[in-house]
């Protein structure tokens, strides 16, 4: 039987692709997303046309700072946000800052891709209410864990992507099978305080092409790019969006 967590990601089409790491499957996520405009945007086809549909038309929206407060129940199999524990997860997200590279922001990068990239970044606080990690998936996967990738930077200006590349996070137990350090677990009544690292990058589209490469990319990070922060529980229609807006440089922050 698939675990709850990848039965989740299943209504993606992704549900195999956790399994070979976070970066497959945001770069899977990419190929049927749009991130441009003004919104998290979904390509559809409706009577043969194309036709773009904002994903985050009906998402609560949270200013920077403001706690968000994230209940999970017994998964079903409903396309809906689901969140991958059961009980009550708070999550409070910081503005986000632009590193000149990810030793300076203090991460590890999950990929050579970018070496010397600028690195954009938000502190997560993850306080554990009264959660716990379904049981069916921490027998899978050898101990309680949630994906830090369900934190899904988009640009609310300009046609750029936001892709994670890096964390620092507390690590699961040592029985936890997946390797990488894009996962972490916070015990009930305890917190931490997690960060991820993003790549904004640039586009130059050349001809038609839709999905895959996209084009000439280049190092978009800059002060003049408004961004936001989707967390998703698998099904991203209406999932809960942070609006980060610009940020600020790591020499302005002391």
């Amino acid at each position: 039987m698939m675990s709850r967590e990848l039965q989740r990601w299943s209504f993606l089409g992704v549900s195999r692709v956790l399994v070979l790491g976070p970066l497959v499957a945001f770069a899977l996520c990419l190929s049927v997303v749009c991130l441009a405009g003004c919104s998290l945007t979904d390509v559809t086809v409706s009577s043969g046309e194309e036709e773009q549909v904002d994903m985050t038309a009906s998402s609560p929206r949270y200013e920077v700072g403001v706690s968000i407060e994230l209940t999970g129940e017994p998964w079903r199999p409903e396309p809906v946000v689901q969140w991958p524990w059961l009980g009550t997860m708070r999550f409070t997200v910081s503005r986000p800052v632009i590193y000149e590279n990810a030793e300076a922001a203090g991460i590890e990068l999950s990929t050579q891709s970018y070496p010397g990239w600028k690195i954009v970044a938000v502190d997560i606080t993850i306080e554990n209410i009264d959660a716990e990690c379904p049981p069916e998936d921490v027998e899978r996967n050898g101990a309680p864990s949630i994906l830090l990738t369900m934190f899904r930077m988009f640009c609310e200006t300009g046609d750029l992507d936001a892709s994670s590349v890096g964390f620092l996070a507390p690590p699961v137990d040592d029985g936890f099978i997946f390797p990488g350090n894009a996962y972490t677990w916070v015990e009930p009544g305890s917190s931490a305080t997690v960060r991820i690292g993003y790549v904004v990058i640039g586009k130059r589209v050349f001809g038609e092409t839709v999905g895959g490469v996209m084009g000439e990319e280049y190092d978009a990070a800059s002060t003049d790019v408004d961004l936001s922060l989707l967390i998703t529980g698998g099904w991203e229609y209406g999932a809960p969006v942070v609006e980060l807006g610009t940020p600020v440089l790591a020499s302005e922050t002391g």
